[in-house]
């Protein structure tokens, strides 16, 4: 009969609602137990049984009357009007709000937490969006691509130039392309009245400008009807040397002595994609020579493809058409093809690998920063469960559990948000003016609204992150054991004890990655500043000048002029060059070997430098074989030296010295004409120009006096502060000729130039570094301050046993420290194949020199972690060292 009255209980508590009976269903069923132990007849048993089951189905009807949200009733009673929700909803913000505010440390420390991980990842979300994600600002950019010549006798793929004659056969051969164009850059002098000055000038083809579809500011672009005379300037050009004056259509200026008619203005901010910044553009014009040459590769070919063809369709057929030229003209286009590449590509393959490690880095941090909001929030929860217990004994619902919870959740997502909007803004404001100047659209980066929606994302999976799971957990408390204090006794479950601390291991492993590859960058950076260039840069000055209203020659007019200029005050060495280190204006030049001027196909590009005596002497630039210029050889006679990459390459297996070769001064010129002939006297080190990241070229380098050119910079070697030298200098140049000095500047500042790219990232990425660290040590101390809270008791209890107060500390302390160890090992672990694939960007020039194993990254690191998270957990420690056994023993009690 026991069995039979059990069963009846057993079906009286299926009335009770689910929540009701898996908290008091083992209870009462122990109780009833207890009651049929007694000795009864089996009629007490029925009887009891009956009795007791009606209480119980009672007391399941109160519940599910009382709880709306759970009880079948009626739709009157079960469920809430709209004005109820949301005076719940409202009450539940508000309980959120107050239990926020009763701990302002740790609202702080969440807010905080979370701000700065949104606030990062918004300010590289901006940079990659503005980059990397949103196209060209072009029309129907996706379409554009750039055409390349292809040797083919290389085994990796390249990209060279194309000939006039060339690109015409693509233009009249390929059905791909809507449109084509050609451009090419040139340095030219802007003469008119007492104005002077050098002015990078881009020409083009026809159809260039609506290819890119560009609407001037002002007049028109250069179209078909354009005559060869006409140019358009740039909106800064515009404002420089006419003021903003809207007149400016049909004036005129003059480029190289000619005169030259201003038809338009382009709009402010346009770039075009073939160079960064020209000052103006002119039309592109072919002389009959050039457009027979199939040699002189001189052109950048820009192309849009047509809506319905694809771009490995356009690159068949371009490849198509190589081979028939090819087959056509054997002499110069035998081993030539053909390549279709990206103007997006183009545009960022110099910049990819850098916005990959942003990406990355800032990645970690954000995961960082949730895995620390989680840490909280479960160390939190291990202290509520008592509260969470009591409000579901007393009949809360589950789901008003979760939306309470959600509530405080909700409340720090958005406040985190909002102050991490406020750090992105700031911190973009702070970071642009040093940003690299390409890509061209870096520093018009801006908080737009897809990166507010990129915010409300990170804010939704904080909101997860933080509010659901804790809800999901605390709304499931064992009631026996929290109310009867074993919660509170040992600190909350072993299992969440473990879980908090392994959130905590993660986050400082993830902080070690990034401080180590934080540490291999800054290395790296400094193997770039002390690296050597093949010229020592310290204490020089460089200023490009232009030959003014003098009436002497060239050669006299710069040589006068390097007298006067190494005769001041500090000057220990002075020299001439028509393109100093770090300016980029130097002419590059076909050399043909052994007089082979027929063969085409053995034109060899090379550097070519116009220097004068003392040049290798002032830029240090040691002489390897032979010997260098001296003043004999500025009679004109026609000896010339070369660097050690010229003679590798195209004198490999020979003696050059007493070697002849034969220069086309341009590349763009027919090299049937001006062929010059130079007897190579010496050979000197191969030199980077543009620093330690670039390729070293082919140079060869020739007296000033036997090939004079009306632009020369000065190159002057101090003891003295180079900045001093800039007032004099300019002062000389008056008084000689008039002439306009350009680009007056020190090496050492022209090549810091050059490591822009490096500095940003590294700022970047050190900066991540150290928040990252900061967050695990604020990660840590959140863990180990909640513990000590949770064994208040017990450490009361070991100091009222006579434990000693430093025992106690350094139990503490030791707890942290081994997290610490623990995180080091896993993050030094993963830093391994991390330095693994940040050395492979040493191939792309990113890196230079650096190694995957660095030693003083991985050990500083390490140490400086440690010593982090010592300092986190000592703060814990010295509290729980503080901790006074008969308040702690009184508050437990």
């Amino acid at each position: 009969m026991r069995a039979l009255a059990t069963g009846i209980y057993r079906l009286a508590l299926l009335t009770c609602p689910a929540e009701f009976r898996r908290l008091f269903g083992r209870r009462m069923l122990a109780d009833f137990a207890d009651l049929l132990s007694e000795p009864r007849s089996a009629v007490s048993h029925l009887g009891l049984a009956m009795r007791e089951s009606v209480g119980v189905i009672g007391s399941g009807w109160r519940a599910r009357r009382d709880h709306l949200l759970e009880s079948p009733l009626s739709p009157a009673v079960t469920r809430p009007s709209g004005q109820d929700r949301l005076r719940l909803a409202w009450d539940d913000i508000a309980f959120a709000a107050r239990s926020l505010w009763t701990r302002p440390g740790y609202a702080a420390v969440s807010v905080l937490t979370l701000a700065l991980g949104i606030g990062a990842s918004t300010i590289v979300f901006s940079v990659v969006d503005k980059v990397v994600i949103q196209p060209l600002p072009y029309e129907d950019s996706e379409r554009i691509v750039f055409l390349y010549a292809d040797d083919l006798k290389r085994e990796r793929a390249n990209r060279f130039p194309t000939t006039a004659a060339d690109f015409m056969d693509w233009q009249e051969m390929s059905s791909s392309f809507s449109h084509i164009a050609a451009s090419r850059s040139r340095s030219m002098v802007l003469t008119g009245g007492s104005h002077l000055e050098r002015v990078r000038v881009a020409e083009v083809s026809d159809g260039a400008f609506g290819l890119i579809g560009v609407n001037p500011h002002l007049g028109t672009t250069l179209g078909p009807a354009a005559n060869a005379d006409d140019v358009v300037i740039t909106h800064g050009t515009w404002q420089r040397l006419f003021g903003g004056d809207t007149d400016v259509v049909g004036r005129s200026i003059e480029l190289n002595g000619q005169a030259h008619t201003v038809v338009g203005v382009t709009p402010a901010g346009f770039r075009a994609p073939w160079y960064s910044s020209p000052a103006m553009w002119r039309p592109l014009r072919f002389s009959a020579e050039e457009a027979a040459d199939r040699s002189a590769r001189s052109l950048i070919v820009l192309a849009k493809l047509r809506p319905d063809v694809a771009e490995s369709q356009a690159e068949d057929e371009l490849e198509a058409i190589a081979a028939t030229l090819a087959e056509a003209y054997p002499s110069t286009n035998e081993n030539w093809g053909a390549r279709i590449v990206g103007a997006k590509e183009i545009y960022l393959e110099n910049s990819r690998s850098m916005y990959l490690i942003l990406s990355a880095a800032v990645a970690l941090v954000l995961l960082v920063a949730c895995v620390n909001l989680a840490s909280l929030a479960l160390a939190r929860g291990a202290t509520r469960q008592t509260e969470m217990a009591i409000r579901l004994a007393l009949g809360a619902g589950r789901l008003r559990m979760v939306r309470l919870l959600l509530a405080e959740g909700a409340i720090v997502a958005l406040a985190g948000a909002a102050v991490g909007i406020g750090i992105a803004i700031w911190g973009l404001a702070a970071i642009l003016p040093f940003a690299p100047t390409w890509p061209l659209v870096l520093r018009e980066t801006a908080i737009t609204a897809r990166s507010f929606a990129f915010t409300v994302g990170v804010a939704l999976a904080a909101l997860l992150m933080y509010g659901l799971l804790p809800a999901m957990r605390l709304s499931r408390p064992q009631l026996g054991g929290v109310l009867g204090g074993a919660a509170r006794a040992a600190g909350g479950s072993l299992r969440e004890l473990r879980l908090r601390r392994a959130l905590v291991v993660g986050q400082m492993a993830l902080a070690v990655v990034l401080l180590v590859g934080a540490g291999l960058l800054i290395r790296s950076v400094i193997n770039i500043i002390n690296a050597d260039t093949g010229y020592d840069y310290r204490g020089v000055v460089t200023a490009r000048v232009l030959m003014g209203t003098s009436d002497q020659g060239a050669d006299v007019y710069f040589d006068q002029l390097l007298a006067r200029a190494a005769g001041l005050p500090g000057v220990t060495s002075a020299a001439l060059v028509d393109a100093a280190p770090m300016d980029g204006s130097a002419d590059w030049v076909r050399v043909f070997i052994d007089g082979e001027r027929v063969q085409q196909e053995r034109a060899l590009g090379a550097d070519y430098r116009r220097v004068s005596t003392g040049y290798f002497e002032t830029m240090a630039i040691e002489a390897v074989a032979g010997r260098l210029f001296n003043l004999e050889d500025e009679g004109g006679q026609g000896v010339a030296v070369i660097n050690e990459e010229f003679a590798s390459r195209f004198l490999s297996g020979r003696n050059p010295l007493g070697e002849r070769v034969e220069v086309a001064p341009s590349m763009g010129l027919d090299p049937g004409d001006q062929l010059r002939e130079w007897l190579i006297v010496g050979v000197v080190e191969t030199v980077q120009e543009w620093g330690p990241t670039s390729f070293e070229v082919p140079m060869i380098y020739v007296p000033h006096t036997s090939d004079p050119h009306a632009a020369m910079s000065l190159v002057l070697r101090s003891d003295a502060s180079p900045e001093a030298l800039v007032g004099p200098l300019r002062e000389i140049v008056r008084e000689i000729g008039d002439s306009p000095v350009d680009g007056v500047r020190t090496l050492a500042t022209a090549l810091q130039g050059s490591y822009e790219t490096h500095r940003f990232m590294l700022a970047l990425l050190g900066s991540f570094a150290v928040l990252a660290a900061a967050l695990s040590a604020i990660g840590l101390y959140g863990v180990m301050a909640y513990h000590v809270i949770q064994r208040q008791r017990e450490i009361g209890v070991r100091v009222a046993l006579g434990a000693a107060r430093r025992d106690v500390a350094g139990m503490v302390l030791r707890q942290g420290t081994s997290m610490a160890l623990v995180a080091v090992v896993l993050g030094v672990a993963g830093a391994i194949p991390m330095a693994r694939a940040l050395s492979t960007l040493a191939m792309g020039r990113l890196l230079v020199d650096m190694h995957w194993f660095d030693p003083i990254a991985f050990a500083l690191v390490p140490l400086l972690v440690l010593a982090t998270a010592v300092l986190a957990s000592w703060l814990p420690a010295r509290r729980a060292a503080r901790v006074d056994p008969v308040e702690a023993l009184r508050a437990e009690a």
